[in-house]
């Protein structure tokens, strides 16, 4: 009970801190074509972060939890550089193709602030691969049963950056806003880091490995298929025996 209570008031701090941030940007910003460009410079890296971390939060952490301490670590590391690997090619995809796609985001906006947003998203973009990074982190520190600690860190980090923010904003503006947000995501990294244990060789035939790739699948499939109006009765013939969590699921 005093776990939850805990836990309760550390999601709340952060949530708070993550609303006390944002109202700063804006109130030193305000409503003005610099705020607009950082905010649109966030829709792509964030859609792509809720469709891929979402969906290997909810599978690695049943996988993982119930090996023994060195399959855990062994697994783990191959996890990270998996998901370094993954987002390092959406990261470099992302950024050659931004001038194409965040055109075709901010139609309304005049040149000057469309050449803004592209400089904004291409910076935020490099946030994106830390916060991949992360999601393996913070799965590892559940699996073990550890839940204070990824509460703990990413206040910290907010707290730290959110210091520099309040200096750095009034002298150079959004810029700062969009380099401290990638500077509090990396900062996230290293705060999680000591969680993952020293680092081994990778291990890519592993079996939680192998099924973590495979569900992981399956529920990017599924998130896709809902965007785009529903599921397709193959997606949800696998389904129904992968994932527990959607309607009509049978739980293995």
């Amino acid at each position: 009970m005093r776990l939850a209570v805990n836990l309760a008031v550390l999601a709340a701090v952060n949530v708070l801190m993550a609303f006390a941030v944002q109202w700063y940007v804006v109130t030193m910003l305000g409503a003005a074509q610099q705020t607009d460009a950082l905010f649109a410079g966030l829709a792509i890296p964030t859609v792509v972060l809720s469709i891929i971390t979402g969906s290997v939060m909810h599978v690695l952490v049943p996988l993982l939890a119930g090996e023994e301490k060195a399959s855990l670590k062994a697994d783990a590391w191959t996890l990270f550089s998996i998901a370094a690997l993954v987002f390092a090619i959406l990261f470099a995809i992302l950024y050659l193709t931004a001038p194409i796609w965040v055109l075709w985001l901010v139609p309304g906006f005049d040149a000057e602030a469309q050449a803004l947003t592209l400089e904004l998203t291409r910076i935020q973009l490099v946030g994106m691969l830390f916060t991949g990074i992360n999601g393996v982190q913070v799965a590892v520190y559940h699996a073990k049963g550890k839940f204070v600690w990824p509460q703990i860190a990413p206040l910290a980090s907010a707290v730290l950056t959110f210091a520099a923010l309040v200096y750095a904003l009034p002298e150079y503006g959004v810029m700062a806003v969009a380099w401290l947000n990638v500077l509090r995501v990396a900062l996230l990294t290293l705060l999680l880091g000591p969680g993952m244990g020293r680092p081994t060789r990778p291990n890519f035939t592993s079996l939680a490995v192998q099924e973590s790739y495979q569900t992981a699948v399956v529920r990017v499939g599924v998130l896709q298929n809902r965007c785009a109006g529903g599921p397709s009765p193959a997606v949800l013939g696998r389904t129904r025996h992968a994932d527990p969590l959607l309607p009509g699921a049978t739980y293995l």
